[in-house]
């Protein structure tokens, strides 16, 4: 689309409808300041490793804040095969929806995920590309373009060995192009390992007249115990017996 006035003077042209995202982090002290109890992450058509990494991404931060400010949080011990980055799962840049001030709240230049800049072409042969990469790229890893004619352009890397990749499809790539990774097979793959979430609890273990009854509690009152009848054998080491129960 372009943009004119009513003298026919075009003021913008581009992909003009195209939103950046919003992306709140960097306030969320001042949100929890301002009373804010409850955040909404927009998920809508997002892929799994989307929403692990933005949930994983907003807690930490969450958990920082209100660490800082002496408050009470999810004792629950949560940790990721992956470090949560912003950066590498879908967005179209991002803003903070004028929170602090004016922001350029479209993307003209593409209507789709750009990704992270991963480097530059310096020559290609074919499908071969030798790229002067920031960080090292792996097979199957999305990458976009822009094409000498403006046109946004995408392929996906077969092989990688050193500095020299191999991609569906080298065309439009010339020496100076700037390549960005849409998509991370490596933190795709970590994503998919999952999340491990452990809840601290306190176990307290009692001696009754019908056998031992083995309370646990967490932090937060939730309650449970379970029963065990006896009579139960005399153990034939006890010292051994008393380290099996500590490292159990």
């Amino acid at each position: 689309y372009s943009l004119v006035d009513g003298r026919g003077q075009i003021h913008a042209s581009g992909h003009l409808l195209s939103v950046k995202d919003l992306n709140r982090i960097r306030l969320l002290g001042d949100l929890l300041d301002a009373g804010v109890t409850s955040f909404k992450i927009e998920g809508r058509l997002k892929d799994e490793a989307y929403v692990a990494n933005t949930v994983a991404a907003y807690r930490r931060a969450l958990d920082a804040c209100l660490d800082a400010r002496g408050e009470p949080r999810c004792p629950d011990r949560i940790t990721h095969a992956f470090t949560p980055d912003l950066d590498v799962t879908f967005h179209r840049g991002y803003v903070e929806g004028f929170a602090q001030g004016d922001e350029k709240m479209a993307g003209f230049d593409a209507p789709k995920a750009m990704g992270v800049p991963v480097g530059v072409v310096v020559r290609k042969e074919g499908n071969a590309v030798e790229v002067d990469a920031a960080e090292p790229l792996s097979p199957g890893d999305g990458l976009c373009f822009f094409a000498p004619d403006g046109t946004l352009t995408g392929t996906c890397v077969q092989s990688v060995a050193g500095k020299t990749i191999v991609v569906n499809d080298a065309a439009g790539m010339t020496p100076g192009t700037a390549l960005h990774r849409n998509y991370s097979t490596e933190f795709h793959r970590a994503v998919k390992k999952g999340v491990q979430r452990r809840v601290p609890v306190r176990m307290k273990l009692d001696a009754v007249a019908e056998g031992l009854v083995l309370i646990v509690e967490d932090s937060t009152g939730n309650r449970g115990s379970a029963s065990l009848s006896g009579p139960f054998e005399v153990p034939r080491n006890r010292e051994q017996a008393r380290d099996r129960w500590k490292a159990q």
